[in-house]
């Protein structure tokens, strides 16, 4: 395991830490998955994953992650699958250590959320979502994903935020990013910050890629990371918009 002081958009499970969180950056092959944890609290942005391939990685895996040693716990059971149920394991055991998650998915595109329901496979996870925030159209998602989420809770309004009409011009991206900021605060030890800065900037395209959320989290101070799902120039164009908005930010 390496440490690293930037994100880079495509990289192996390595963790960002300060004196204050942890940033944890797992390899899914095609997909995202990124846990921004502070305290007992977790901010999981992605979850997805296609064609997660052992074979194609394995030298890199070997040299740091000492994947070599994965052995095959079920007969039959390929590696890339042994691959796959290691790294939804690894996420599990970040979940099981923290009392509150909240979740963001870029947008509807399945490898950034199809790992999630696997994720949180027992009723001691679940419990532990208290807000999701999704990128793009409710409708957009599939079906077995949405009732997933409906499944959360009773009424499942103020716990899944998500835009639900295609006529909306402008979204209040203030209170979404509200939604998503870390609730516990240690003394001398101040909570990442999480700024939303792209969020369905064309809400009418059918290139889901457009309506990626765009996230910027301050760990520590001025240290910062992007975290961009598969933002094209709507998002960007919107990002840029937002920034100048916040002078000095």
């Amino acid at each position: 395991m390496k440490k690293y002081l930037i994100f880079i958009g495509l990289c192996f499970w390595h963790k960002l830490a300060s004196a204050t969180s942890t940033v944890d950056i797992f390899d899914v092959g095609q997909g995202n998955a990124v846990i921004v944890r502070y305290e007992k609290e977790c901010l999981l942005v992605d979850a997805g994953s296609k064609g997660m391939k052992y074979s194609d990685l394995h030298q890199h895996l070997t040299e740091v992650d000492n994947y070599h040693e994965i052995k095959l716990d079920k007969i039959g059971e390929s590696a890339d699958e042994a691959f796959k149920n290691k790294r939804i394991q690894e996420m599990k055991e970040i979940i099981q250590d923290v009392e509150e998650v909240k979740i963001v998915i870029t947008h509807p595109h399945d490898d950034h959320f199809n790992l999630i329901p696997a994720i949180f496979s027992d009723k001691e996870s679940l419990e532990k979502i208290k807000k999701v925030v999704l990128g793009g159209l409710w409708k957009n998602y599939p079906l077995p994903f949405r009732n997933f989420l409906n499944n959360l809770a009773k009424d499942t309004t103020n716990l899944v935020k998500v835009l639900k009409k295609q006529n909306r011009k402008e979204l209040d991206l203030d209170n979404f990013e509200k939604e998503i900021q870390f609730s516990f605060e240690k003394e001398n030890s101040p909570p990442p910050k999480v700024q939303l800065l792209a969020m369905n900037a064309d809400i009418n395209s059918k290139n889901y890629n457009h309506n990626s959320i765009i996230l910027r989290i301050y760990c520590e101070g001025s240290k910062s990371i992007l975290l961009t799902g598969d933002a094209t120039n709507p998002a960007w164009e919107q990002a840029t918009r937002r920034c100048k908005k916040r002078p000095g930010q």
